[in-house]
């Protein structure tokens, strides 16, 4: 059996691969999960966990990835003002997607709030944001905006993945779209790096911008049934 350190390597490989090879490397990697997680003895299946994907969501991003997960994960969904907190019994993995607005994370209250039912499950954040995690700066963003509703502690048990989002400015509030227009304002004098990215809030009034890609949950996905598998071999 393979031991969770060669696991934990198959999930995070594809974020220190680059190039011509980490579309390659990613089906590779997607069959051996595959053949892992259908492993069976004897004729009997592998044991499937029970998993709920719950999302808040103001334009929509999050949803779609929300609803991408649980089918591949044939996981149960909610919209967050849908979901009970007394259903987490239910469950033995919990997923959590919420938007970043401002630096901070839609939803993630929902945990803060249950940790000490939750403390025992599977738990996985996944943000949305229109900014590209990838950035070491706004990485940094990302867990601030966690570390202001989880404590570091609540952070250790949580497993967290970051998508990119979209942006439709003619879909906004009022209020997001003011503090769009400061925004794009501000990044006419920004002479730091950060300028670049800063163009995005201004080209998303021209037209809006996109980063929604499926392929970006694959290792959220991967993660889930790897989970699965060593359940299955204890």
């Amino acid at each position: 059996h393979l031991n969770r350190q060669l696991l934990s390597v198959l999930f995070n490989i594809d974020k220190i691969c680059v190039g011509f090879f980490a579309d390659y490397l990613t089906i590779f990697i997607d069959l051996m999960l595959i053949k892992l997680y259908t492993v069976n003895s004897q004729g009997k299946g592998c044991e499937m966990m029970s998993i709920v994907v719950i999302y808040k969501t103001k334009y929509g991003a999050t949803q779609q990835y929300a609803e991408w997960i649980a089918d591949a994960l044939g996981a149960d969904c909610f919209n967050i003002r849908k979901f009970n907190k007394e259903q987490f019994a239910q469950y033995d993995t919990v997923i959590l997607g919420g938007g970043i607005y401002a630096g901070n994370i839609n939803g993630i209250s929902l945990i803060s709030k249950n940790f000490a039912q939750l403390v025992d499950k599977h738990l996985i954040i996944f943000t949305v944001g229109i900014k590209d995690p990838g950035q070491p700066r706004n990485a940094e963003e990302i867990e601030k905006g966690l570390l202001k509703v989880l404590t570091p502690d609540m952070l250790e048990h949580i497993k967290v993945f970051s998508f990119r989002g979209a942006l439709d400015c003619d879909k906004v509030n009022v209020l997001h779209y003011s503090m769009l227009k400061i925004l794009a304002q501000v990044t006419d004098d920004l002479t730091t790096p950060d300028v670049d990215e800063g163009r995005i809030f201004q080209e998303a009034f021209e037209k809006p911008q996109n980063f929604i890609e499926y392929d970006q949950i694959k290792p959220l996905v991967n993660y889930v049934k790897t989970m699965a598998y060593i359940k299955e071999q204890r």
